[in-house]
């Protein structure tokens, strides 16, 4: 998606440049020169949410280990289903790939595992 940002972007300068003289074509000027801009904002935009996003997910990963450690602790099995639900929920809210939740729920499985065997 970045790329095609980039090339639009890149476009849009391009036309100011080539097409648009500020002063014998202000309309074309301003209206290559905001949709650069525009683009530059919707670029910032998605940074932003992609750290939003990240933010959310470490935030959401130590939750479920702290609920694995008390599962640990009560020796409860039953605790597994309640990280599951869990996890799809931050993945549901974050967006992410079944393959990044699948990997952190196959995580904790083996921390629960390990946590039965003691």
């Amino acid at each position: 998606m970045e790329p095609k940002l980039n090339v639009a972007k890149d476009c849009f300068v391009e036309n100011v440049e080539t097409f648009a003289d500020p002063e014998t074509q202000a309309e074309k000027f301003n209206l290559y020169n905001g949709l650069a801009n525009l683009v530059e904002g919707v670029q910032e935009l998605k940074k932003a949410i992609y750290q939003i996003q990240q933010a959310g997910l470490v935030e959401g990963v130590a939750q479920l280990k702290k609920e694995l450690a008390n599962v640990r602790k009560a020796g409860l099995v039953e605790g597994v289903e309640e990280i599951k639900k869990e996890l799809i929920k931050i993945r549901h809210e974050l967006g992410h790939t079944r393959v990044s939740v699948r990997e952190e729920l196959n995580q904790l499985r083996v921390m629960l595992d390990k946590a039965r065997r003691r």
